[in-house]
């Protein structure tokens, strides 16, 4: 079973991911390299800003993907053997997941990234996460990346 992380935590490790981006990898936002290049960044900021938090619900997250049982995934589109497919037949490929791969013990984090707005379809896509069959713990949309003033939207 996951640990329950509240969202405040949640929002603080993604802030700090995309400020991560923002300082140490500038020149992609810059550049205006494609999305899936400043998701990988992302990833990677994340996975580090998890390691360094102190809270202990996230070393239990911290563990499990380093013990192989989660994973962090971009462009993830499988749901257990199958497409991923949301209520409605919506397919999708989440931009970054934080799961277990073939299975839905551990979907943790679900995170749809644009490089300007949020479309009306990425922000359903994050509700939809949070429903049946998937159950993400938390769906986060992250837009405006090249902008000065991000913005991070948790779904409820």
């Amino acid at each position: 079973m996951l640990p329950n992380i509240e969202e405040i935590h949640i929002l603080q490790i993604i802030e700090c991911a995309v400020t991560a981006l923002k300082t140490c990898d500038r020149y992609l936002l810059d550049k205006e390299v494609k999305e899936e290049c400043i998701n990988h960044k992302i990833a990677n900021h994340l996975y580090t800003a998890m390691m360094m938090n102190e809270n202990e619900h996230f070393y239990e997250i911290v563990n499990l993907i380093k013990s192989g049982k989660m994973s962090i995934d971009l462009e993830y589109d499988k749901h257990k053997e199958a497409r991923k497919e949301m209520p409605g037949g919506l397919m999708v490929r989440p931009d970054i997941v934080v799961h277990e791969r073939g299975s839905d013990n551990y979907n943790f984090m679900f995170i749809e990234v644009k490089k300007s707005y949020s479309s009306k379809l990425d922000i359903e896509k994050c509700k939809k996460a949070k429903m049946e069959p998937f159950n993400y713990q938390h769906s986060i949309c992250i837009d405006k990346l090249v902008k000065q003033a991000h913005r991070i939207r948790p779904m409820k």
